[in-house]
């Protein structure tokens, strides 16, 4: 998620994709429908107008709160889903420990001020496919 928040802060804007997993992610950590309008739009809005946000991505994110189309509330993906998805061009989500090649992936542990052994087997996992593991060791640096 940190990778994906970076991204949209440097380029105020996420594919569909990504909105849907930052969405679901925010609902399930219990931000309410009110506070993810409002972080997207603070956000989007650096680049369109309000009326733009509300009219192309405002329904969306009220959808994956369930008040809008099937008016089901989606709770956040798991992991499973997370490392199969495979993000091309300038998308970011999934999962970067599957995703990001060993170069952009250190760049990226390094930015969150994580050591260089902490950093070196992080990697180490991520490119033995030893995913869980990765997290795990990321999550304790």
């Amino acid at each position: 998620m940190k990778a994906m928040y970076l991204h949209l802060c440097r380029t105020h804007h996420l594919f569909y994709d990504g909105r849907e997993q930052l969405g679901r992610f925010l609902r399930g950590i219990g931000l309410s429908v009110e506070g993810a309008l409002q972080f997207f739009q603070q956000q989007f809005t650096a680049k369109l107008s309000v009326e733009k946000f509300n009219r192309e991505y405002a329904y969306n994110i009220r959808y994956l709160y369930g008040l809008e189309g099937r008016r089901v509330p989606l709770g956040s993906l798991p992991c499973s889903v997370l490392m199969k998805t495979r993000p091309t061009g300038q998308q970011c989500h999934g999962c970067p420990f599957v995703y990001m090649q060993d170069g952009a992936l250190e760049a990226f542990l390094r930015s969150l001020r994580l050591g260089d052994e902490a950093v070196g087997n992080i990697v180490a996992f991520a490119k033995e496919h030893r995913v869980e593991v990765a997290v795990r060791a990321a999550s304790e640096a």
